[in-house]
Parts: C-alpha cells; structure tokens; sequence
C-alpha cells in the first residue's frame, strides 16, 4: 500500500497492510519558511518515511498585530490568507505540494486556533481581557478567525490534503469550562469547517493539563490526537466514547530517555489496545527536535511490527 492508501483504508473502517504513523518536530530554521523549510521538511520526510507529511512550521502571527491593553483588540484587523506570515506558511506547504507531486502521501499543514494566536499576541492577557471588556475582545478574536479562514482556504487551494488544528485552551490550566465553550469554540468550528473539502483533518487538542474534551469529540475532524501517554485520557478512555480515528500511544515528553525495544513495545501496546478500530501510531505532541535518529527509527518499526 502506498502512504494515502494506508491512511485512507483506516480512516474508512478497512485493514491497511500495517499500522500507519507520523511523528514531527519543530525546526527552529530562520527564516522559519520558505525554500529552506520546504527542503528541511522534504528531508525528514525522505528519512523517516512517515505516513502522514504534517508540516511544522514556527512562525507566529503578524509582528505588526499586537495587544498591550483592552483597546487594542478592536484595532486588530482581518488578513487575507497568503497574506504575511501567513503566506509564507502557504509557499512553504506550495513547494511541498509541488515537490510531492506524484507521489500519494498525504500532506496537512499545522494551524494554530484562534485562543492561542489571541493568548500569545497579548502577552497572556487574553482571559484577563476577556472577563473585563468581552465585547471589544471579541472584535479582535472575530479578525483572527477571519484570517484563519482566509489561511486556511489558501492552503486548501495549494493542495494541503486537510490541517492539523492545534486546539488550545480547552484545558483546566487556561479557560473554565463553560468560558471555553461560549467564547472560543465556536471560533474553532468555522476554521476546522473551512478545511472540509481536505479529507485529512485531524484536531489536536492540546495541552498536559486535564483537556475539555467533551468539547472536542464535538468538532468536525477524520482524526484526533492528543498527549494521551503523557497526560491523558487513555487512548482505551477515548475509543469508548468515539469510534472515529484515534492517534497517538507513544510518549512524546520521554522518548529521549527510552531505548528502540522500549519505544518499540510502547507503540505495539498502544496497537494491540485499538485493535480491529481507526487507530494511527504518533506521539501526542512534537517530538525533541534532538531526539537520536535511531529512536525516531524505532517509532516505524513499531507501526510495521
């Protein structure tokens, strides 16, 4: 089976050949896109071999796009997806798309939601900002989800098979619960719904705190993924209330400390617990951009054993 066709028989309820994986890591290249990020990403890719090509990028939002105090967030404006870093995300993914042509291996594109983007871009006021002036916050989440959209739509245009929505937030150690739900999942839903021509969406929440995830089994994804070895719920917790696609079983904060035979065993455990179910090997998060090749070797053999 090729790459796509592993992938596409699990997510449709069939038996791939093996079990597919992915794994990634942050670069930290400057500039972070662009030729030199595309080739970085296209060697890592050639490597290791993963089924599913998720491409990580590290650029944040618009420089020019900050938050000092409450009165800022209506002076926050919309941007048009190839606009800014946001475009330079788009070439990158473009290059990618361009230089994969041909072959069937299933390409998404890492995006940020709304709360992170806000949370970073106010220096970690936003919650602050929120419960003191919600309204004219919300001018400014309405201009970072509209961008997102706008982002999101371009990738879909270049050929990105479908996004990796990185969901923060939804956690004990961010808003409450009810906050989250009010305020920032709706934002959620419109960028994940603005990649649904992509068959390969896959939610991330994220977080090693206790995640809200009532919230996120209700989103439109063909996969989710989380920490679940690292933090939890249990892979085997999940797949009682969701029979979609689950990815993870490997321990992404540890895997340094491990040898290949224990990474190897973690990854079989975790694929004899989602047996005969849409399951696909990974870590919950991004691994050590240092993490000793043999040990990323491992996380393959452990999905052909």
């Amino acid at each position: 089976m090729t790459h796509g066709e592993r992938v596409r028989a699990v997510l449709a309820g069939g038996t791939p050949d093996r079990t597919p994986f992915t794994f990634w890591y942050h670069f930290h290249l400057t500039p972070p896109a662009g030729p030199n990020m595309a080739e970085a990403e296209l060697a890592f890719f050639r490597k290791y071999q993963p089924d599913i090509f998720k491409v990580m990028h590290d650029i944040e939002y618009e420089e020019s796009e900050r938050v000092t105090e409450v009165a800022d967030w209506a002076k926050l404006r919309s941007m048009a997806g190839r606009e800014g870093n946001f475009g330079l995300q788009v070439d990158t993914v473009r290059r990618i798309v361009d230089a994969m042509r041909g072959e069937d291996v299933p390409v998404v594109n890492t995006v940020f939601n709304t709360f992170r983007y806000a949370h970073r871009i106010s220096g970690e006021r936003l919650l602050d900002h929120l419960r003191e002036a919600p309204d004219e916050v919300h001018h400014g989440l309405r201009a970072i989800t509209d961008s997102l959209v706008s982002f999101v739509r371009a990738l879909m245009e270049v050929g990105s098979d479908g996004i990796y929505f990185a969901m923060h937030g939804a956690s004990s150690d961010m808003a409450r619960p009810m906050e989250y739900q009010a305020h920032f999942l709706p934002y959620d839903r419109e960028v994940l719904e603005a990649a649904s021509s992509g068959w390969l969406n896959i939610l991330h929440p994220h977080s090693y705190d206790r995640l809200y995830f009532e919230y996120a089994l209700g989103l439109p994804a063909h996969v989710i993924c989380w920490s679940d070895r690292a933090a939890g719920p249990t892979l085997t917790e999940i797949r009682k209330q969701h029979t979609g696609c689950l990815m993870g079983g490997l321990d992404e904060t540890r895997i340094k400390e491990r040898t290949p035979e224990e990474i190897i065993a973690e990854g079989r455990e975790a694929r004899d617990w989602m047996r005969g179910t849409p399951f696909i090997l990974a870590p919950g998060c991004s691994v050590p951009e240092d993490t000793p090749e043999h040990l990323l070797h491992a996380i393959a053999e452990a999905a052909r054993g």
